[in-house]
């Protein structure tokens, strides 16, 4: 009994942790946080991300065309101890999970086998510029996309 108050006590006596002293792997892509955005085709296409907190960041994707939204996706990147998940919602539809699979620096690679297309999304940050890359099969032939933003 006296080593279970003991333990009590001592794990009472232990300073409490800041969010920022115990880390999740959401800081593995917290270098995507903010607003990017460019002109591509006569397309203006942007993406925000928020702070990394609680283990997650969320995300906003719009392109607009002749003052008109021509597309839009809900994002956001989920972490635990063990995994780290980029889910998209393309026009407000169900989200599907991408699985994180590498982090080199800032460049982050979310991978689905499973999904129609894409199924890699890769992000990459060099300074104020983000690139993302989609690839994958589409009705039965590789396809990918290119998209390169400065930070607004």
């Amino acid at each position: 009994m006296r080593w279970l108050c003991l333990l009590a006590l001592a794990a009472a006596c232990q300073p409490a942790r800041s969010p920022s002293s115990n880390p999740t792997r959401i800081d593995e892509v917290a270098w995507l946080e903010g607003d990017w955005g460019g002109d591509e085709k006569a397309i203006w296409t942007e993406e925000h991300w928020s702070t990394a907190r609680g283990a997650t960041m969320l995300g906003t994707h719009r392109s607009v065309r002749d003052d008109r939204t021509v597309f839009f996706e809900f994002l956001q990147i989920e972490a635990s101890p063990t995994d780290v998940v980029y889910w998209a919602a393309p026009r407000g539809q169900s989200p599907t999970p991408f699985r994180l699979v590498s982090v080199e620096g800032q460049k982050a690679s979310f991978y689905n086998m499973n999904h129609d297309y894409p199924q890699w999304v890769i992000y990459e940050r060099a300074g104020s510029v983000l690139k993302v890359h989609i690839e994958g099969i589409e009705n039965g032939r590789p396809n990918s996309h290119d998209w390169k933003w400065r930070r607004l």
